[in-house]
């Protein structure tokens, strides 16, 4: 599932950016729409990875939140495909990128919601430990310490 739009990256890094990040020509003029639909689709499924047995994929409607993570995302992938022309990614990318995959690692795990799930969350129960063992099965008997 596509998570974010050309004009989603584009107000994150600007167009003239993504043009430059996308565009293999010399010199880029435009967006390269196969390498931006390859990203866009890369990320998606990390998404979907993160959000499946959690989440009904796809969702509908999209929550907000996700499109800033794919946002985050691609933009990173994106500067990561032309470290020879453009350098490491600005800090500012990279971080974006980290909170990003950190935010789906607590959606994952339930810490951060989408908003409303297809099936509530058990109620909680007091933990409790169990045995079948009494007291008197505790101790190796002297029959069984002669065999060592």
């Amino acid at each position: 599932m596509n998570y974010c739009t050309q004009d989603d990256i584009a107000a994150r890094i600007t167009l003239e950016m993504l043009i430059q990040l996308s565009d293999d020509s010399i010199p880029p003029s435009q967006v390269d729409g196969v390498v931006l639909g390859a990203v866009v689709a890369e990320v998606g499924e990390i998404i979907d990875g993160h959000l499946r047995g959690r989440y009904t994929l796809p969702l509908a409607p999209l929550p907000p939140l996700l499109t800033s993570i794919a946002c985050d995302l691609a933009a990173y992938k994106l500067w990561a495909r032309r470290p020879e022309t453009h350098g490491e990614p600005p800090k500012t990318v990279v971080k974006d990128e980290k909170d990003a995959r950190q935010m789906l690692r607590m959606i994952q795990s339930g810490k951060l919601t989408l908003g409303e799930r297809d099936s509530p969350d058990p109620e909680p129960r007091a933990a409790e430990y169990r045995t079948s063992k009494r007291p008197e099965d505790r101790e190796f008997p002297a029959h069984v310490l002669n065999r060592f």
